[in-house]
């Protein structure tokens, strides 16, 4: 074998043992990868690829990153329309609260649970929940059958009823809510602190207006009018 031939093989297992090293031998304190697919129930963990897991709860703490499809089954969510309390922040206070602290899970791509999720995450892109679920942050579409909650959206949210503190973009379902809405709710009851943007529906309820309401019936610090409401 020629001398540049071992010199290759030499440089290359050089690189392979450094790569395994720093992936497979790095203290649990560290972040650890896994390829292909994992378990996102393990803590400290990126995986890459597929995502398998039982359940998300809010009140875990795993530092956990999902890079391509999180699938959740069964999922928490059947329950989450039996709770007497809404899990969304119900002044700015307990808001700033719940978004300060670490997340648990990040997920860059699809989530999918097949009841809904409970989940102390920062979803960018998809987040499906078959029955419910509950998301810290949206950024991108999420979609449920009967409810559909998050501290934070940014994008497009779909349920029968739907709910966040802090809503970018819009709402689409039977009853919508929002503490703080930039952008537009669509529905049969939609109800928002502070607005700017478009409620339609047949009825519209503002406390802080800057936009306009169109439905039956349209509520505003204003006034209050059937068909057209604005304040700006």
């Amino acid at each position: 074998m020629k001398l540049h031939s071992i010199n290759r093989l030499i440089i290359l297992g050089s690189l392979i043992l450094f790569f395994a090293i720093n992936v497979y031998a790095q203290p649990t304190h560290q972040q650890k990868s896994r390829f292909l697919g994992g378990v996102y129930h393990n803590k400290n963990l990126n995986i890459y690829g597929l995502s398998l897991g039982l359940y998300s709860v809010d009140d875990e703490q795993r530092s956990t990153n999902t890079f391509g499809f999180k699938l959740e089954v069964p999922g928490l969510g059947i329950f989450l329309p039996l709770g007497p309390l809404s899990m969304v922040a119900k002044d700015s206070v307990a808001f700033l609260k719940k978004m300060t602290k670490p997340v648990s899970e990040n997920i860059y791509g699809l989530s999918i649970s097949a009841t809904g999720t409970l989940c102390d995450c920062k979803t960018n892109g998809m987040a499906i929940g078959g029955i419910a679920q509950y998301n810290r942050q949206v950024n991108g579409f999420s979609l449920s059958l009967f409810m559909n909650n998050a501290q934070k959206h940014n994008g497009a949210q779909f349920s029968m009823t739907n709910n966040s503190f802090v809503l970018n973009g819009s709402q689409l379902g039977y009853i919508n809510k929002a503490h703080q809405l930039r952008g537009a709710q669509f529905g049969l009851v939609n109800v928002s602190i502070n607005t700017i943007g478009l409620q339609v529906g047949v009825v519209n309820y503002s406390k802080k207006l800057k936009g306009i309401q169109i439905g039956l019936w349209n509520i505003n610090a204003k006034r209050q009018l059937p068909f057209i409401n604005w304040d700006f």
